[in-house]
């Protein structure tokens, strides 16, 4: 009878200990190496061959790179090819005498290589245009086109569709292009102010097969592209507007998606955010089926149930009909923001980007901006966090797997100390290989 108590009294004790704090793990820097010129060098997107081998895209002011010499400071494109050893092997630019600005690149079914941005080039047609070179893997023009009007155009980023057709999304300032944009035109359409997103479609030549702007009054940019499971067009972006094509607008910025049919007409749409400033950039396909919207946010109202500091990382999981399924903020006392995130085959996410905090998430700051990585489960729970930089800015702006172990990412850094090597230039590109720990 003693021991009988005896066991009962146990369990009821070690039934009401609490259990201990879940402590996210870290990761590792494998490598780390910074590249630039003198100026302003800043890498926006990677992308790895299945022998570990990796491009590195950028955009550069500089006029010192050895293999680059030249006097004028716009910018160009700038591709590094590495080894899966880390050894910078090839190096290509791209660009003419005028300010010609990288966004993003897609690789193509083909091998072939999609560059997307905004030039000032005398061909354009107004003061930027979106910007387009489809290259080969080696980095040889197959094309070139600019797509305009008199004022400032920008593509932010892409997408193959299976027919080999491209969808091209950014900003154009409708004002200025004096309502023209709808390709073949639409008489029906109305002219809007400010800054619009703009849709085309292209095949595979760059002929334009239409093209479609989307907004209000205010200024709305479209930051990001996807398709669903139906083929239909998922654009995201932000939108400071509450009229016209905007018609649940919840305060300043909020984040804004809108899904279009293959012939780019609107089927539905829908805003995310608070009565404070939303930015959101990432649009991500789960392995479930539903779509990642990643960004960050200054709002604790809205759709956004929790803040931590000046501006968190905000991570929202929505159905296939964009509707939300669940909503998280991510950070610490100071400002976060995200910037690429990749989701992984069990249906989490990685995101990158940048943090000032040193508690909350984020446990380690070494002054002002520091790169940041991490990873969540499906349910949003904080897998494994790591931030690196040194003294000045750093930012980390693009992720891929690393089909050996780990990541790649890719971003930009004025840091010489800490974490950092070196520094060339204002800004330097830094390209890192992550492992997190086990």
């Amino acid at each position: 009878m003693l021991r009988i108590r005896f066991l009962f009294l146990m369990g009821v004790f070690l039934g009401c200990q609490k259990e201990a704090p879940f402590e996210p793990k870290s990761a590792r820097l494998q490598t780390l190496q910074t590249f630039g010129g003198e100026r302003n060098d800043q890498a926006f997107d990677i992308s790895v061959a299945p022998d570990g081998s990796y491009w590195v895209w950028a955009k550069t002011q500089s006029t010192a790179i050895a293999e680059h010499p030249r006097e004028a400071t716009d910018f160009d494109a700038w591709g590094l090819h590495f080894s899966n050893a880390h050894v910078l092997e090839q190096q290509i630019f791209l660009g003419g005498a005028a300010d010609d600005r990288l966004q993003r690149t897609l690789s193509l079914s083909n091998t072939d290589r999609l560059i997307v941005g905004s030039t000032t080039d005398d061909s354009s047609a107004g003061q930027q245009d979106f910007w387009l070179q489809r290259i080969t893997e080696d980095g040889e023009l197959i094309w070139k086109k600019t797509y305009g009007f008199s004022g400032v155009e920008i593509a932010y980023d892409a997408l193959e569709m299976p027919n080999g057709d491209l969808i091209v999304c950014g900003i154009m300032d409708v004002t200025a292009a004096g309502g023209l944009g709808n390709f073949p035109a639409d008489k029906s359409s109305q002219k809007h102010a400010g800054g619009d997103y703009w849709v085309l479609r292209l095949n595979p030549q760059g002929e334009q097969l239409w093209s479609r702007y989307f907004g209000g009054t205010n200024t709305d940019t479209a930051y990001a592209v996807q398709s669903d499971t139906e083929g239909n067009l998922w654009v995201l972006g932000t939108s400071d507007s509450s009229d016209f094509d905007v018609t649940d607008n919840r305060g300043t910025y909020d984040g804004w998606l809108l899904v279009l049919s293959p012939q780019g007409n609107l089927i539905r749409q829908a805003s995310f955010g608070g009565t404070q400033l939303e930015n959101i950039r990432v649009l991500e396909p789960s392995s479930q089926g539903d779509f990642y919207i990643v960004g960050d946010t200054r709002s604790s109202d809205g759709d956004v149930s929790n803040t931590l500091g000046g501006a968190d990382i905000w991570v929202v999981k929505v159905s296939p009909t964009a509707e939300i399924l669940w909503e998280k903020t991510f950070g610490g006392p100071d400002f976060e923001s995200a910037f690429d995130a990749l989701a992984t085959s069990n249906g989490g996410l990685v995101v990158v980007g940048s943090s000032r905090s040193s508690s909350g998430d984020f446990t380690q700051n070494n002054g002002y901006n520091d790169a940041l990585a991490f990873a969540i489960d499906a349910q949003g729970k904080l897998l494994w966090q790591k931030t690196w930089g040194g003294s000045d800015f750093d930012r980390a702006y693009a992720i891929v797997e690393d089909p050996l172990q780990g990541f790649r990412i890719v971003g930009t850094t004025a840091s010489s100390d800490g974490d950092m090597p070196a520094s060339n230039g204002f800004y330097d590109i830094f390209v890192a290989h992550l492992i997190p720990d086990e």
